[in-house]
């Protein structure tokens, strides 16, 4: 079973939460890899973006105040790079894929991009967000993630995540 999930919805409805919940469910059962994308904060307020590898904790920045490449974030090319190498380890050497989130920002950086396209495209499950108004060309499973749904989506994933990694060959 080929199972390629992303999660959208509202900022803030928790498809993070959802996501990181479902690694904490199965840790031990399966070994996650790919990209977390969480924001920074200093003094309370949003102040960019970094990229974490979720298999080695590495991370440098996405993003972060001070250009208009993406509104009010200058983009930085070597998350690319991070980016592109946590989707190719997590491919070799993980079970499950996770891309959090693949957004405007993610795909204006062009190996990142690469990377998404890549995960999405495998034969590896795949978990992770996507922002609300991004369309991709790869064929994947939207769940929209609401208030009413999101308390069920966890147990939900993990019996999809141990079907598909029950019938791998």
């Amino acid at each position: 079973m080929k199972l390629k999930t992303l999660l959208t919805g509202r900022p803030g409805v928790g498809k993070t939460t959802v996501i990181l919940n479902v690694v904490q469910t199965m840790r031990g059962e399966a070994k996650f890899g790919g990209f977390l994308t969480p924001e920074v904060r200093e003094k309370g307020r949003r102040v960019g973006f970094r990229i974490v590898d979720v298999l080695t904790g590495e991370s440098v920045w996405l993003a972060r105040e001070g250009g208009n490449s993406v509104g009010r974030y200058s983009l930085f090319q070597d998350a690319g790079e991070l980016g592109l190498f946590a989707v190719r380890r997590a491919l070799r050497e993980a079970d499950v894929l996770v891309l959090d989130e693949v957004g405007p920002m993610e795909l204006k950086v062009p190996k990142l991009r690469e990377a998404i396209v890549e995960a999405l495209s495998s034969t590896m499950p795949v978990i992770g967000a996507v922002h609300r108004n991004v369309q991709l060309d790869v064929k994947y499973e939207r769940i929209v993630v609401t208030e009413n749904n999101r308390a069920s989506l966890t147990s939900l994933l993990v019996a999809r995540l141990r079907e598909a990694l029950g019938s791998r060959s």
